[in-house]
């Protein structure tokens, strides 16, 4: 019968198709696992790649830091050494370049550092300036009070017992920082300048004073600002630096939100519009810049740093009886008509005494 055929047909066809479909599963599993194992392969292979190549790289530092620490004021010998083994420019290398290399390799003698930046005079030795002038550079003082920007500085090798080598690192110094500090103030100027822009366009527009803000309700979240208001919700804002109440149609189905909900938004919105009506005070901006926008001029850091310097070995000499160290009044009278003929604030000298007396500056040299 034809339900017989029927039958007999579906009986004999499903165990082929059921093959078929298994061959074709089967075929992608062992695709899927051939694949899955040649990606891990090939990743082992840059993996060892990579292990190799950083070591052949420790290897080359090793050899590099060995050479410049026997014979660090033997410029030709050293730096010829290095072009050879690829980890500086040929046939002539840049100061950027060495100074990058005396900041990065690890294992050279801080004391030959020291050494080999404040070679001198500059007249005589001008590419170990040049040197010098980049090394300084590649220090970030942002947001570093003045000591913590010395202390960073001095971290870097070892400071020389020589007193004019010690002058051309402190002069390097200051004139990187005040650079940094001059930058900072240019960006914090432009940023003021966009506010007050900004500040003056909502002026303008009346926006300060009344500022609507849309609230739309919504089943699992409040947003502001994203959508227009429903009929039933009045616009929330500040007036006069009262909070607009809000008001809801009875008849409206949504949801309000809760208490806090609304609390939180206005909080918001307050805080913007107090950002833009009112900008950060001098002495805010002073302790934001950790007294840093205080020097009038690369000098000033110079002479402070060297004085600095002087402070830390006086105070945490041993050989200098307690009654002969320097007090805190010496130091703030030594140090008086410094910033371009003016006086540093007496707080920020205290304060800049109380922490070399608390915390020695580590220098391997006494001067």
């Amino acid at each position: 019968s034809s339900g017989d055929e029927d039958d007999s047909y579906s009986s004999s066809s499903t165990p082929s198709s059921s093959r078929h479909n298994n061959n074709s599963d089967n075929n992608a599993a062992v695709n899927i696992m051939n694949d899955g194992s040649e990606w891990i392969h090939r990743a082992r292979e840059e993996t060892a790649k990579v292990l190799q190549k950083r070591k052949r790289k420790k290897q080359l530092l090793s050899l590099a830091s060995s050479e410049f620490n026997k014979h660090p004021e033997d410029l030709k010998s050293w730096i010829n050494h290095t072009q050879s083994l690829g980890l500086l420019p040929s046939p002539t290398p840049t100061s950027s370049s060495v100074a990058r290399f005396l900041f990065t390799t690890p294992h050279l003698d801080k004391t030959k550092i020291g050494l080999y930046l404040s070679k001198g005079p500059t007249d005589k030795y001008p590419f170990h300036a040049k040197v010098l002038h980049k090394f300084v550079n590649l220090l970030d003082f942002t947001g570093l009070s003045f000591v913590n920007a010395l202390r960073g500085f001095l971290k870097t090798f070892r400071l020389p017992g020589e007193a004019q080598c010690i002058d051309r690192l402190m002069e390097a110094f200051s004139k990187g920082l005040y650079e940094q500090q001059q930058n900072q103030q240019l960006k914090s100027r432009t940023k003021k300048a966009v506010k007050k822009k900004t500040r003056e366009k909502f002026t303008e527009k009346g926006l300060l004073e009344n500022c609507p803000t849309v609230i739309s309700w919504d089943e699992n979240d409040t947003t502001i600002g994203k959508k227009p208001p429903p009929a039933s919700v009045v616009p929330l804002g500040t007036k006069n630096g009262e909070v607009l109440e809000l008001t809801e149609d009875k008849t409206s189905s949504q949801p309000p939100s809760t208490v806090e909900q609304q609390q939180q938004q206005m909080e918001q919105i307050n805080h913007q519009q107090q950002e833009l009506q009112e900008p950060p005070s001098q002495q805010q901006h002073d302790n934001n810049n950790n007294n840093t926008n205080i020097f009038q001029n690369a000098d000033t850091i110079y002479i402070l740093a060297f004085s600095t310097i002087m402070l830390n070995t006086d105070l945490h000499n041993s050989n200098i009886r307690s009654d002969r160290k320097m007090t805190m009044e010496g130091f703030v009278k030594n140090n008086r008509g410094i910033n371009d003929g003016s006086d540093l604030p007496a707080h920020f000298l205290k304060e800049l005494y109380t922490q070399i007396k608390e915390n020695e500056i580590q220098v391997q040299e006494e001067l």
